[in-house]
């Protein structure tokens, strides 16, 4: 279940970053 929170974190980090190149 922790594995779940890091993938969900590391979507919710690789979607601010992808909004900041646009």
């Amino acid at each position: 279940l922790k594995l779940m929170k890091i993938l969900n974190e590391s979507n919710e980090t690789m979607a601010k970053r992808h909004a900041n190149l646009e």
